[in-house]
C-alpha cells in the first residue's frame, strides 16, 4: 500500500485509490504517515487533532478514531498499537522515497557523477503532485512537516539545476530558470544560475542583461545591491570565466550555533519575510525560548550580516561602543561612536543583529539614529520586550511544540551517544511539556539523562524544576541554569511587578483579567508590563504564567497565603453567583466559562481544605453541583465534598451539612456507589425535618437514586411527594426537578407524556435546551418501557436535535441509543447499527460507562440477529462486566427474549458462557464497531464450525 503526502493525502493499493473518509480520520492518517514506522502517542495525537485542551478521555477518542482508520484502510495490521502509541507500518511513503533519492544524489554529486545526481533528483522531484500535504495547509499540526518538505523540495530543485549545468544541459534549463526568476524575483540564486546557463550557451549579452534585471529587482524591491556571489558571476561572465567555480568572498561575521536548531523552520521563514518588509524587526519571547538561536540562523541565511551581543553591556549609553568594538571600526579624529557607526553602516546593504536588548531599552534612540542615517541598513533585535518604536515590527517567538521539543531532546541525547528509546518517548513528551517546550530547559533536561532515566526525570519534574541543574560550561552565565535565565528577566521587573508575578502564580492554568486584578490587587498597567516582559502570557482575555515561570514565582511568594485566600474568595463568589443561573438555564456559554476555570476551582478547593476552611470548600463544591455533572466530573465532585465533610468540626452548621450530603448523593448515582448514595440522601433528609425546601431537595435526591436502581414505583412516589412539598414552599426549580423524575417513572404512558411535556415547556421557556434534550431522551426511554415504540422514535429524534443545538454530546448519544433500542424492539436490527456506533464514538469524548454498556448490548443484539452468536455472547458478557447500573429490567427482558435467548440456544449454554468471559472492554468496543459496520453479515460455514 502506497501512502502519498507530496501533494494531497492519498492512499493507493495496487495503483487504485483507497477512500479514506472523515476529516479527523484523514488528519490522523496524515500525522501517522509523517511519522511512518515510528509510534505516536495517543496524547500527542489528541493534542494535534483537538488542541492542547483535551479531556481526560483523549485516549478513548483516539482509540475510536484509530478503529475507523483501520476500517478505511481495510487492514487492521497497518496501524499497530505499541507501548509508546500507534504506529503506521508503511513500506512505501513518497516523502521517504524523495528523501532517499535526494540523499543518493548528494553522494553522486560528491563523487563527481553529476549525470547520476541529475537523474536521481529528477526522479525525486517527479514524486511531487503539488504542495506537500496540500489538504492540511491550514492545520497547525502539519505546519512543521509542510515547511520541512517544501524547503527540501526547493533545495532539490537548486541541486538538480546545478547538476544539469555541470553536465552541459545549459540550453535545457534556461526556460525553467526564466520562469523561476519571474516567480521569485528576489531570489539571487536563480538569477545566478540563469546567468551561467546563458553564458555557457554563448549568450553573454543576455547573461549580463539578466544581471541588470536582478539589480533592478533587488534595488526596487529591497533597496539592496546584488550580493557578492551574483557580482562575482557578473565579473566572470565579463571575463569569459564562467566555468570557474564561484566562491563567496564575504568572510563570516556571525557565529555558527553550537548545536542543531529544531522546530524553527516556520519561524525562520517568517523572520526572512518580515526582514524583506521592514528595517527593524524585534524578536521577543520569554527567557530560554531561543530568540538568540533564531536570530543567528536568520543572520546566517541572510549572508551579509553582523552579530553583536549586548549581554555584557551595563548601561544603554555603552551600546554604541559595543557595536563599534564588535565591528572593529576605527574612529576618525573627533568623531563620535554614533557618527562612526552611521559612516560605516551606510555604505552598503547589510543586516546587523543586536542580541539581548531588553536591559538597554533606553538605547532605542541609537536604533532610530542608525536607521535614519543608514537607508540600506536592517536591524534584527532580540529582547524580552519590544522597543515601542513606530518603525518596529515585532515577532513573538513561542516555545517549541511538544513534538519538536522531543526531537530536540532526542537529538541532544544522540550527540552524547545516547538514544531515546521508543518506550521512553511518552516520558520524554511529559518532560518537554513540564518545561514548557523551552529549548534551553529541554537542553538542561537532556543533560540529566544518564544519571537519571527519562522516566525518572519525568517523575522528579512533577514536583520541582530544580532537578534540571546546570548546562554546558561554554554557555553564557545567564543560560547555565533555568533559574539564572528566569532571574535575568526577574531583575528587570519593578518591585510591584514582582509582587504581582508572585500572586499570579497561585492561579492554575491562568485566569481572566478580572480575576487577576482581584487576586493580585495590581493596577492594569502592572499586569500589562509583565506580559510585555514575557514573564506572563496573555491569550484570549486570560493571563497566566508558563509552568517554568510559575514554579520560579511560587518559591518567592511570601505573603502568608493572602493571595491564595483572595483566589479562593474570588472563585467561590464566581461559582455561587453562577450556580442559580446554570441550574435554571444550563447555558452552554456559562458552562464554557466554568470549564475554563476548572483548574482554579480545584486549586481553591485544595487550599481551602488544607488551610482549615472546610465550610468554604463545601460551599464551593455545592455551588458547582450542576457543572460537576455536565462536565462529566461527578465522581471528582463527590470526592471533594467528602474531603470537606470529613474535615468539618463537630459543631458545623446542620443546613450546610445536609445540603452537601444531598449534592453528594446526586453525584454518586452509578452502579458502584448506589447504596452509598441512598444512605447519603436518607441522612440528608433526616437533618432537614424543619426545612420544607430542603426536605423536597433530599426527597428528590432519594428519588433520583432509586430511579437509577430501577426501583420505578418507589422513585415515582418520592417524586410526587417532593413535587408537592416544593410547590407548597414556592421552590420552583426543585419542583421542576421532581417533575422530571415523576415523568420518567410515571405508571402510565399518558401521565409520563403529560408531565414530561409540562416540564419541557418550562425548560424551553427558561432557555434550558440542554435539560430539555436530556429530558426528551429520558422520556423516549420511558416510552420504550411502556412499549410505545413510535413515541420513543419521535422523542429520540427531538432529543437528538436539541442536544445538537445545546452541544451536549452525552444527551445526543442517549437519544441515539434510545432510537437504536426502538429499532431493535421493532425488529429492525440493521437500522440500529448507526445509532450504537454513534453512541460508542461519543464515549470516546465523554467516557460515560452507561453509554458503553448500552451500545455493547445493542451491538450484541445486532450480532445475534445475523446469527453471529459467539460475537453476541462476547459483547453481552463485556457489557455485563462494566460498572454500570444496566438497562431497565423490563426492556432487557424483551431484548433477551427477542435476540439473546435464541442465540444461546443455537450456540449452546457451555459455549455461550465461555464466550461471555472472553473480551475486555477495549477489545469489545473494537468488535462492536466492526459489528455495527457490518450489521447484516451472516457467519460463514467455517465460522459456524469454529463456534461449535
Amino acid at each position: 500500500m502506497d501512502f502519498l503526502i507530496l501533494g494531497t493525502l492519498e492512499v493507493r493499493q495496487d495503483g487504485e485509490l483507497v477512500a479514506v473518509r472523515g476529516g479527523k480520520v484523514r488528519a490522523l492518517l496524515a500525522l501517522l504517515v509523517v511519522h511512518a514506522n515510528r509510534p505516536v502517542s495517543a496524547e500527542r495525537i489528541a493534542i494535534s487533532l483537538w488542541g492542547e485542551d483535551v479531556s481526560a478521555t483523549a485516549a478513548n477518542r483516539v482509540q475510536v478514531l484509530v478503529s475507523r482508520l483501520r476500517r478505511n484502510l481495510g487492514d487492521s495490521e497497518l496501524v499497530i498499537t505499541t507501548e509508546a502509541g500507534y504506529c503506521l507500518q508503511a513500506d512505501d511513503v513518497d516523502a521517504v522515497r524523495f528523501e532517499r533519492s535526494v540523499g543518493e544524489a548528494h553522494v553522486a554529486s560528491a563523487h563527481g557523477d553529476h549525470r547520476a545526481a541529475a537523474a536521481q533528483l529528477g526522479a525525486a522531484l517527479a514524486l511531487w503532485r503539488g504542495p506537500a500535504l496540500a489538504d492540511f495547509s491550514g492545520e497547525e499540526f502539519a505546519q512543521s512537516a509542510i515547511a520541512r518538505l517544501e524547503e527540501r523540495r526547493a533545495t532539490a530543485i537548486e541541486m538538480r539545476i546545478d547538476a544539469d549545468l555541470a553536465i552541459g544541459r545549459h540550453a535545457e534549463v534556461i526556460g525553467e530558470l526564466e520562469q523561476r526568476v519571474i516567480e521569485a524575483p528576489l531570489r539571487e540564486r536563480a538569477y545566478g544560475q540563469l546567468m551561467l546557463a546563458l553564458a555557457r550557451s554563448g549568450r553573454q549579452a543576455d547573461a549580463l542583461a539578466v544581471y541588470g534585471r536582478a539589480r533592478s529587482a533587488l534595488t526596487d524591491g529591497l533597496g539592496l545591491e546584488p550580493g557578492p556571489e551574483l557580482r562575482e558571476i557578473e565579473r566572470r561572465v565579463l571575463n569569459q570565466e564562467v566555468d570557474v567555480v564561484v566562491e563567496t568572498s564575504a568572510a563570516p561575521r556571525v557565529p555558527e550555533p553550537p548545536t542543531p536548531t529544531w522546530g524553527r523552520e516556520a519561524d525562520l521563514a517568517r523572520v526572512a519575510a518580515l526582514l524583506e518588509q521592514c528595517r527593524l524587526l524585534t524578536i521577543v519571547g520569554p527567557g530560554g525560548v531561543g530568540k538568540t538561536r533564531v536570530a543567528l540562523e536568520a543572520a546566517l541565511a541572510h549572508g551579509d550580516a553582523d552579530f553583536v551581543s549586548l549581554a555584557s553591556v551595563a548601561r544603554p549609553d555603552d551600546v554604541a561602543a559595543a557595536i563599534v568594538m564588535t565591528l572593529q571600526l576605527t574612529l576618525s579624529a573627533g568623531e563620535t561612536m554614533q557618527a562612526a557607526l552611521v559612516r560605516h553602516l551606510r555604505r552598503r546593504p547589510r543586516l546587523v543583529v543586536l542580541d539581548n536588548f531588553e536591559h538597554v531599552l533606553d538605547a532605542a534612540a541609537l536604533v532610530v539614529e542608525l536607521l535614519d542615517g543608514c537607508p540600506k541598513l536592517r536591524l534584527l533585535l532580540t529582547s524580552r520586550e519590544p522597543l515601542d518604536l513606530r518603525v518596529e515590527r515585532v515577532l513573538s517567538l513561542r516555545p517549541l511544540t511538544v513534538s519538536d521539543a522531543v526531537d530536540q531532546f532526542a537529538g541532544l541525547l544522540n550527540a552524547r551517544d545516547q538514544v531515546l528509546g521508543e518506550h521512553d518517548r511518552v516520558a520524554a513528551e511529559e518532560v518537554c511539556r513540564r518545561v514548557d517546550g523551552l529549548p534551553l530547559a529541554v537542553e538542561l533536561a537532556a543533560g540529566r539523562i544518564g544519571l537519571l532515566s527519562v522516566r525518572e526525570l519525568a517523575e522528579r519534574l512533577r514536583s520541582s524544576l530544580a532537578v534540571l541543574g546546570a548546562g554546558a560550561r561554554d554557555a553564557p552565565s545567564r543560560q547555565r541554569t533555568l533559574e539564572a535565565t528566569l532571574e535575568w528577566s526577574y531583575q528587570l521587573a519593578s518591585g510591584r511587578e514582582r509582587a504581582a508575578l508572585h500572586e499570579l502564580a497561585v492561579f492554575a492554568g491562568g485566569g481572566s483579567l478580572e480575576a487577576a486584578l482581584a487576586v493580585t490587587q495590581a493596577p492594569l498597567d502592572v499586569l500589562e508590563a509583565l506580559v510585555r516582559k514575557h514573564l506572563a502570557v496573555a491569550t484570549s482575555g486570560r493571563i497566566g504564567l508558563l509552568v517554568t515561570v510559575q514554579d520560579f514565582a511560587l518559591r518567592r511568594l511570601t505573603d502568608d497565603n493572602g493571595a491564595r485566600r483572595r483566589h479562593a474568595d474570588y472563585f467561590l463568589r464566581f461559582a455561587e453567583e453562577a450556580a442559580p443561573v446554570f441550574e435554571r438555564t444550563a447555558s452552554s456559554a456559562l458552562s464554557a466559562e466554568l470549564d475554563a476555570e476548572i483548574d482554579n476551582f480545584r486549586a481553591a478547593l485544595g487550599w481551602l481544605c488544607d488551610a482549615g476552611k472546610p465550610a468554604m470548600a463545601l460551599r464551593l463544591g455545592i455551588a458547582l453541583r450542576d457543572h460537576w455533572v455536565v462536565g462529566n466530573r461527578a465522581e471528582e465532585g463527590a470526592k471533594w465534598l467528602q474531603l470537606a465533610l470529613d474535615a468539618l468540626p463537630t459543631d458545623a452548621a446542620r443546613p450546610l451539612i445536609a445540603k452537601a450530603l444531598c449534592v453528594r448523593a446526586r453525584l454518586s448515582v452509578d452502579a458502584r456507589t448506589l447504596d452509598q448514595a441512598e444512605a447519603l440522601a436518607v441522612e440528608s433528609l433526616a437533618l432537614r425535618h424543619d426545612d420544607p425546601v430542603g426536605q423536597a431537595e433530599s426527597i428528590c435526591a432519594l428519588a433520583w437514586v432509586r430511579l437509577h436502581a430501577h426501583r420505578v414505583g418507589e422513585a415515582y412516589e418520592l417524586a410526587v411527594r417532593a413535587e408537592r412539598l416544593a410547590r407548597d414552599a414556592g421552590a420552583e426549580q426543585v419542583a421542576i426537578d421532581a417533575m422530571r423524575v415523576r415523568a420518567m417513572m410515571a405508571p402510565t404512558p399518558e401521565e409520563a407524556m403529560r408531565v414530561g411535556r409540562d416540564v419541557l415547556g418550562k425548560l424551553e421557556r427558561a432557555g434550558n435546551v440542554r435539560r430539555a434534550a436530556q429530558l426528551s431522551a429520558a422520556l423516549a426511554y420511558t416510552a420504550l418501557f411502556h412499549g410505545d415504540l413510535r413515541t420513543a422514535q419521535v422523542l429520540s429524534r427531538d432529543a437528538f436535535q436539541a442536544a445538537q443545538v445545546a452541544g451536549d454530546a452525552f444527551a445526543g448519544a442517549l437519544a441515539r441509543g434510545n432510537a437504536g433500542l426502538a429499532h431493535l424492539l421493532a425488529g429492525r436490527p440493521e437500522c440500529a447499527a448507526g445509532d450504537f456506533a454513534y453512541e460508542l464514538e461519543v464515549t470516546a469524548e465523554t467516557g460515560e460507562v452507561e453509554l458503553v454498556e448500552e451500545a455493547l448490548t445493542g451491538c450484541a443484539a445486532i450480532a445475534a440477529s445475523a446469527g453471529r452468536d459467539r460475537e453476541a455472547a462476547q459483547l453481552l458478557g463485556a457489557a455485563h462486566r462494566l460498572p454500570a447500573t444496566g438497562g431497565d429490567p423490563v426492556i432487557m427482558r424483551r431484548l433477551d427474549a427477542q435476540y439473546f435467548a435464541p442465540a444461546r440456544e443455537r450456540l449452546g449454554m457451555t459455549i455461550w458462557v465461555a464466550a461471555e468471559a472472553g473480551l475486555g472492554e477495549h477489545e469489545a468496543i473494537q468488535l462492536a464497531l466492526h459489528v455495527a459496520a457490518t450489521p447484516g453479515v451472516s457467519p460463514t460455514p467455517a465460522d459456524v464450525r469454529r463456534a461449535r
